[in-house]
């Protein structure tokens, strides 16, 4: 039978998932010599030589069996004269391009079963072990600091393997063979206990002891994968009183992890397709309906739904061991205005005085991440928060043409770059509003240039229409450095056009409704709803609701009982205003009274 070689190329979510041992796998069992190897462009390259009828089973076999994570947008074949240049089957050195990236490195991927196992097993390497990972899980994103995706471009390269991880990551039929965040109990990063002034605790289970303080109702900071958390009982009034004096927080909700779906049943309801979500790979929050018992109604006051994730990581795992709890607080370590701490100098700093005891380990996290947050509408995926688990994912869209980068409005940020028909979001920023925030999203949008191998400047940059957000200015001046044209957004226009990107729709105009919030308006006015006859490049405002006062500006957006004060100030009396609102002004208003009071002159100076 006549030989051929096939020069195959593979893009998609196919770095870091296992990808490269699966095609060594696949190739052996169909006795084809050759090569796979990682480009810089997040795709991969095989050249298989051998009979015809063998390469194409080893296709076939690539499509049906290619590990859970991974996603295979594009395979490219191409067959050309056999050279016999190939005595074997091998994984090659990886490799850059120079190109646009065309598929992007996967993320962070919840801890596997297999990898669960391993930790419960007392006689292997493994047992106990908190940073327990595997070619098919561990941490991804959060880890890199370029592609290609080896080790020594990972958080990983300030710790060599030993013998025996040596070993595994060598053997092509081992779970662990190129699993480039191998690391086991003899060679890999270790756990620390700390006390608030940072002074390490002399204890030989650092989990048992940091389980018998949150018992205590302490505070603890837990660093992880893509930040540090701060964690505490969910099922004691008082600690969560405390916990929300201390974050300066009255009514914001906290995120709960569970240990296990039986204990998320104590206190939620969830669906079919919400506990998919939940046990998912990629272990976002998800927003499921209270039914309010076990847990205390301080974790996310006046709202009929809780944020809950299962463990993701070995040092959750562990920790759950230790308790016997149905949930913990767990949300993440900051304080306002500041994103999420990441090292443990930064944690001693900025969580100082929030935190009773610090859990931290001794690897670095290189990219910044909080948790995603999802709430489930009709079977599908509502983002509130796209970050860990998500990015950098692309988002298909109907643009081809150009490079843009957007930096996003001023709350809840998140910025983004579009290159080839796709959209990567970063991760979750947070408000900027403070120059660590800016500084944050410059770093994101950096990362992700870098991973997408984007060195030249781009075609165009935009920014929210408001010229008093950081972004915005930020936006103008970055426009004049390189050279390039500035597109200030419509707040809600925005809105709009994404709904429109999201499903697919290239040249018609729509009339799209907008009900989210403030936006500063094309009249200067600011917008609070919007209907617009919308295109791409512009829109006409065929609707709108009246102009309410917004007493304390962009306080509304975080206490949005003033807008509604502002709006019965419109039609009733001031002493019409307090008898409506007697009953909830303690609650909402972190000020009670006198803030009412406040609201109310302002109110009267915008009517």
């Amino acid at each position: 039978m006549s030989k051929r070689q096939a020069k195959i190329n593979i893009t998609g979510r196919v770095q870091g998932v296992g990808f490269r041992p699966f095609i060594y796998r696949m190739a052996v069992r169909n006795t084809l010599l050759g090569y796979v190897i990682n480009l810089g462009d997040a795709g991969v390259e095989i050249i298989v030589e051998g009979s015809k009828k063998d390469i194409e089973r080893f296709l076939v076999d690539v499509e049906e069996n290619a590990p859970e994570v991974s996603e295979i947008e594009e395979i490219k074949k191409e067959y050309l004269e056999y050279t016999g240049n190939y005595s074997n089957f091998i994984i090659d050195k990886s490799k850059k391009t120079g190109k646009v990236a065309s598929g992007i490195y996967p993320p962070d991927i919840g801890i596997c079963p297999e990898c669960l196992k391993d930790m419960d097993n007392p006689e292997g390497r493994w047992y106990e072990y908190p940073f327990t990972a595997c070619a098919w899980c561990g941490p991804r994103f959060t880890s890199v600091k370029q592609l290609p995706y080896d080790r020594e471009r990972t958080h990983m390269h300030d710790f060599p393997m030993c013998n025996d991880c040596e070993h595994d990551y060598y053997d092509p039929m081992d779970r662990r063979f190129d699993a480039q965040g191998i690391t086991c109990s003899q060679c890999g990063p270790t756990m620390g206990l700390y006390n608030a002034l940072g002074k390490r605790i002399a204890v030989d289970d650092v989990f048992s002891e940091t389980a018998k303080y949150i018992l205590d109702g302490s505070i603890i900071a837990v660093k992880g994968i893509g930040g540090i958390h701060l964690a505490s009982l969910a099922t004691r009034d008082d600690v969560l009183e405390e916990f929300r004096r201390r974050k300066d927080r009255k009514n914001q909700p906290y995120a709960l992890m569970s240990p296990d779906l039986e204990s998320i049943n104590q206190y939620a309801e969830f669906s079919q397709i919400e506990k998919e979500y939940l046990t998912s790979w990629r272990k976002p929050i998800v927003l499921l309906r209270k039914k309010h018992r076990v847990i205390s109604d301080l974790v996310a006051p006046g709202l009929d739904t809780v944020g809950v994730m299962l463990p993701y990581t070995g040092i959750q795992t562990m920790l759950f061991k230790r308790l016997d709890e149905p949930a913990l607080v767990m949300t993440s370590g900051n304080r306002r205005g500041l994103p999420m701490s990441i090292t443990n100098k930064a944690a001693f700093k900025e969580l100082g005085g929030l935190a009773d005891y610090f859990l931290l380990h001794n690897r670095d996290i290189i990219n910044r991440s909080d948790d995603s947050v999802i709430r489930v509408i009709d079977g599908k995926p509502a983002f509130t928060r796209r970050s860990r688990g998500y990015v950098p994912d692309p988002i298909n869209i109907p643009i081809q043409k150009g490079i843009a980068i957007s930096l996003g409005a001023e709350l809840r940020n998140a910025a983004a770059i579009a290159t080839n028909g796709k959209v990567f979001m970063t991760q979750y920023l947070g408000d900027i509003t403070s120059l660590e925030g800016l500084e944050f999203e410059k770093d994101a949008i950096q990362t992700m240039r870098d991973l997408l191998n984007i060195t030249s400047n781009p075609d165009v940059m935009g920014c929210d229409l408001h010229p008093e957000y950081m972004t915005s200015q930020h936006g103008q001046v970055i426009s004049q450095e390189m050279d390039i044209p500035l597109i200030k957004s419509q707040h809600h226009h925005a809105h709009i056009t994404s709904v429109m990107a999201e499903h697919m729709i290239k040249d018609e105009e729509v009339i799209g409704i907008a009900l989210d919030g403030a936006g500063y308006g094309a009249d200067g006015q600011i917008w609070g709803g919007e209907v617009l006859k919308s295109g791409y490049s512009g829109y006409e405002r065929v609707g709108q609701l009246e102009y309410l006062p917004m007493p304390g500006g962009d306080l509304c957006a975080y206490h949005p009982y003033r807008m509604l004060i502002a709006g019965l100030s419109k039609v009733f009396s001031d002493d019409e205003i307090r008898d409506i609102t007697k009953n909830h002004i303690n609650h909402v208003l972190p000020h009670g009274e006198q803030e009412l009071n406040v609201i109310l002159q302002l109110s009267l100076i915008h009517i």
